[in-house]
């Protein structure tokens, strides 16, 4: 199961100014908002790149889920040869 807390585009933005514009450190970004460093630097970089707009949910992660979930929820079985 992930641990994927979504965050709202108003919080990503909140993050990613604090980072930008107020210069606070990363570390400091992780222990108050719970999020990976990994996450805050890719928010930063989609906001850099596409503004507010590259703050928003990717339909990638959606479509996946889906797609993964359609998989688990198969009644087919597994073996060896389709891993």
């Amino acid at each position: 199961m992930s641990k994927r807390i979504p965050k709202s585009v108003e919080e990503k933005l909140e993050i990613v100014n604090l980072y930008l514009e107020k210069g606070k450190s990363i570390s400091s970004l992780i222990r108050e908002y719970g999020v990976s460093d990994t996450t805050i630097r890719t928010w930063v970089r989609k906001y850099q790149q596409l503004g507010i707009a590259g703050l928003r949910e990717s339909n990638t992660w959606t479509r996946k889920s889906i797609h993964f979930t359609g998989i688990l929820d198969s009644n087919a079985p597994i073996s060896d040869a389709t891993l």
